[in-house]
């Protein structure tokens, strides 16, 4: 694969290849470079985060604007991203993303910096315990962590790099390293406005820590450390401040994590608002805990399980866990209470120290009693229960259970779709403004003029989704959809569109790419083709049987002795619009001459797009997106087989239907009507596109959710 580079004419992904595997072997990541872009290249990857950061940062080098993006418009006017998060770490990465300005330097950064994240653990193990090994041990389990590799699996995220900061800042504190700790301290804050709260309790937890060992023999250094938490605490409250203001400056109308999707139950319209709804409506807040009560118990119970609760035997610690968790339990919002997306990077410091000093209790506990058998025992049974939370959760498991569904799990593989669908963001110009889907807007985000469909802002200032897609479509050159891995935005783009101002430019394998003012065929066209057979078709008066005349040495049989009726139906695929032909493949035994087998037929279910608001004026819209049944079947075309239609006994056949596609619709090809005078066969059913279209007819329906 060959993506354009902003730097110079194309340069082979393959070259960047040994550079940074190199780094993230040398950062100890658990995460190989080669599977970290297939995430990317099979489009696991999305607009937000991984195309917003990659925008932002591409712009402040060569678009003359200050880290701009254009998904979150309708509420950021600005468009800078620290409109919405004060991040001023990005100015620390800027150097090094200039090297290669793509998607995929952000995500190496990251998997390297997660990885760096071992080391201050091994530092802290080794230090305390007095023992390499079981440095080694916790630093492997730090990256083997379910929790750890879902902030890294899921896009890129400024939080990704606050584990490091904040075990680093850990690891100096105790080694009595001011400027150090002051220094990643410093870097922590730089991440995002929220890690100010987490560090004011970490430095309470510190405080209450030092009070409760009473380590008074050297006096003046216990009041230096004091001096240097209160600092800290003044500090995180001073920047706090000073991030929301800057915010603030650059979006006027912010509201962070605001309207009924975060805080539909607690009453909430804001972050901020959050602490004061928690105290004055008690009943709020319980109906807000008590919201997949369930789920959040699982999801606390796996954080603490993944390390055999040992933070536990460190009691106070617990204080450091209180603003997310607070967070993730009052909130109706899942992904804030679920694995595999960044946000447990606001507690994996906290659960590894913890854990380093559990693992010391517990170590001094056992030597007293001169235990070490058991303990080496302990060790073992350790290792293994750690293991056993890897295998069944980490997001290299294709399901791991209790973590976010809309995230693809598993080994990614780039299949054959999406390679046809890479070479039409290849046939984008470099510098041609485009919209496109989400998870596709990632490899087209190095450019100012690229747009995301609008599904996932959040609408204020009276914005509406109406308004906002028919802007974009009106400001683009070039439009790229997929109906395969986003039908919904593919169908309520071709709805939007002015058929008479782009035509097909491109089409592969049902994605396609259209061009303003383009009215020649398409330079590149691979038509659609799918093939169903009895693993995907269902059976209603038929039998699957082993034939070795069948493609695959098994076909669909309906026999005489099975008497009149439907075989099968299905498969219920979604298609672009076009023009199509389907073949099926048949046989049969009978050997009359006049007498009918079967009816062939095309039919589809029509289907309307639900498109519901859901939160109020006050603190804008985040919108849903479902397709409903409208209970509308029709048959488009049909075709009566009898024996008189086959040449030769017991030889496959094909009998071929074409049919045209202008709606939004699940189709079936059907076999229908089976008589009972002779065996009939169907080895496969191939669909083929014969020609592309962007013409499509449904209902759009819109509801309100206040």
């Amino acid at each position: 694969v060959v993506l354009p580079h902003p730097l110079s004419p194309r340069i082979p992904i393959t070259s960047f290849d040994l550079i940074f595997k190199f780094a993230s072997t040398s950062a100890q990541n658990f995460f190989d470079f080669n599977q970290k872009l297939l995430i990317l290249y099979s489009f696991q990857t999305f607009s937000y985060d991984l195309g917003n950061y990659n925008q932002a940062f591409y712009t402040t080098l060569f678009g003359g604007k200050l880290f701009y993006y254009t998904a979150d418009l309708p509420a950021n006017p600005s468009g800078s991203l620290f409109g919405v998060h004060f991040t001023p770490l990005f100015f620390i990465l800027l150097p090094i993303y200039f090297l290669y300005p793509r998607p995929e330097t952000l995500l190496i950064v990251q998997s390297i910096v997660i990885g760096l994240g071992a080391l201050p653990i091994y530092y802290m193990t080794t230090r305390k315990l007095k023992n390499e090994l079981c440095g080694l041990l916790l630093a492997g389990v730090y990256l083997l962590n379910p929790a750890v590799q879902g902030i890294n699996w899921y896009d890129f995220h400024p939080e990704a790099f606050i584990p490091f900061f904040m075990l680093s800042a850990f690891h100096f504190f105790d080694t009595k390293k001011t400027a150090m700790y002051f220094t990643f301290i410093l870097l922590a804050l730089l991440c995002t406005q929220f890690v100010s709260i987490c560090i004011i309790f970490m430095a309470i937890y510190l405080l209450l820590r030092r009070y409760f060992e009473k380590k008074r023999a050297v006096e003046e250094f216990y009041c230096k450390e004091v001096k240097i938490l209160l600092l800290t605490i003044l500090l995180a409250i001073i920047w706090l401040a000073l991030s929301l203001h800057i915010t603030h400056l650059f979006n006027p109308y912010i509201q962070v994590m605001s309207g009924k999707i975060y805080w539909g139950e607690l009453g909430a319209e804001t972050l901020l608002e959050v602490p004061i709804k928690a105290v004055l409506n008690p009943m709020n807040t319980l109906r807000a805990v008590s919201y997949d009560f369930h789920e959040k118990i699982i999801y606390a119970l796996i954080l603490f399980g993944t390390v055999m609760f040992l933070p536990l035997l460190e009691p106070c610690i617990l204080i450091c866990f209180i603003p997310w968790l607070s967070i993730a339990f009052l909130s109706n919002y899942p992904p804030f209470y679920q694995l595999g997306l960044q946000y447990p990077a606001f507690v994996v410091p906290f659960l590894f120290y913890g854990t380093v000093l559990g693992l010391r209790k517990l170590t001094n506990f056992m030597e007293k009693r001169r235990s070490q058998k058991i303990l080496r025992y302990f060790y073992v049974f350790f290792i293994i229960f750690c293991l056993f939370f890897t295998v069944t959760l980490s997001p290299l498991n294709s399901s791991p259970p209790f973590s976010y569904s809309y995230i693809s799990y598993g080994i990614p593989q780039v299949n054959e779709h999406n390679k046809y669908v890479l070479k039409l963001v290849n046939l984008v110009p470099k510098d041609a403004s485009v919209l496109t889907q989400s998870n596709i807007f990632p490899l087209l985000s190095s450019r100012h003029n690229a747009y995301v469909f609008p599904s996932s802002c959040l609408y204020i200032l009276n914005h509406t989704f109406n308004e906002t897609l028919q802007n974009l479509i009106n400001k683009v050159d070039y439009i790229l959809l997929d109906i395969k891995s986003d039908p919904i935005a593919t169908i309520l783009t071709l709805h939007y569109i002015n058929c008479s101002n782009f035509g097909m430019y491109a089409s592969v394998d049902g994605a396609i790419l259209l061009k303003r003012y383009y009215n020649s065929t398409p330079v590149y066209f691979k038509p659609l083709e799918e093939v169903f057979d009895y693993s995907n078709l269902f059976l209603v008066n038929g039998n699957i049987t082993k034939d070795k005349t069948a493609t695959d040495g098994k076909a669909i049989v309906h026999l005489r002795k099975h008497g009149t009726g439907d075989v099968w139906y299905g498969p219920y695929v979604l298609l672009p619009p076009g023009r199509y032909e389907v073949t099926f493949r048949l046989k049969t035994s009978n050997n009359s001459s006049s007498n009918d087998l079967i009816t062939l037929d095309v039919t589809y279910f029509n289907y309307a797009i639900r498109i519901t608001y859901v939160g109020t004026e006050s603190t804008g819209y985040h919108l849903k997106f479902k397709s409903e049944p409208t209970g509308i079947k029709k048959t488009l075309v049909s075709r009566r087989i009898s024996t008189q239609d086959f040449s030769r006994l017991d030889v496959y056949e094909t009998f071929s239907l074409e049919f045209t596609v202008n709606s939004f619709g699940y189709f079936e090809f059907r076999g229908m009507n089976a008589t009972n005078v002779g065996d009939i066969y169907l080895d496969k059913i191939t669909l083929y596109q014969l020609e592309p279209s962007i013409s499509i007819d449904f209902e759009i329906s819109y509801t309100y959710e206040n």
